[in-house]
């Protein structure tokens, strides 16, 4: 609908488990399938100016089980999740999502790729291509792309505080997965070890985490 952001075109719901740095788990495109919310679940979804969102009798349905439960089955994709850490505490985590049954581009693909809930997260992603500014938890692109991209990083972290980045995850099979630090000119290859860097300045923004 046009009263929706297009960049949250998701529902957001509360699962409250922080275990991956945030009590969120967001449900668009790529993992909606199935998927339903059970009565008295809490979610948020982002529509501007005054409006009215109606939802129908013929999106109920008796059929399913699912209530947003961490670890329910999930869709089988080509992603990868990184981790920002402060010692051993999670701060953060963000998606970069691979395709190849849909024409996902570098771009803003709408319910697919999905503004953070906090966009003070100390870990998102950017879009590639034609940037609104908005930090990503979930970047999703074509897999045409899943071996030569280089993708705009967002590192929220205070002066002096330690962090390491981590690969959790990555099902994209033999891809080097490197963080590039334009601004001491190296690159990481996360598959093998984190990135861990004390900077000498608060961090925010894009422009130096690729």
């Amino acid at each position: 609908s046009s009263i929706f952001d297009n960049t949250y075109t998701a529902v957001f719901t509360y699962d409250g488990d922080d275990s991956n740095g945030s009590n969120w788990t967001e449900y668009a495109s790529g993992n909606v399938a199935g998927q339903y919310i059970a009565p008295g679940q809490g979610f948020f979804v982002a529509a501007g100016g005054s409006h009215n969102v109606t939802f129908d009798t013929d999106m109920q349905s008796t059929a399913g089980t699912d209530d947003f439960i961490s670890g329910d089955a999930m869709d089988d994709n080509n992603e990868v999740v990184l981790r920002l850490y402060n010692g051993d505490d999670i701060q953060g985590s963000t998606k970069i999502l691979f395709r190849d049954d849909q024409d996902l581009w570098l771009g803003l693909d709408k319910g697919w790729d999905i503004g953070n809930f906090n966009q003070n997260s100390p870990l998102m992603t950017r879009l590639v291509e034609e940037d609104e500014g908005h930090g990503l938890v979930i970047n999703a692109m074509s897999t045409d792309y899943m071996s030569d991209i280089s993708i705009p990083i967002v590192i929220n972290n205070p002066n002096s505080i330690e962090f390491r980045v981590n690969l959790h995850t990555s099902t994209i099979g033999e891809v080097n997965i490197y963080l590039e630090d334009t601004e001491l000119s190296t690159l990481t290859l996360l598959n093998e070890q984190d990135f861990v860097l004390t900077p000498t300045s608060d961090l925010s923004d894009a422009g130096r985490f690729f």
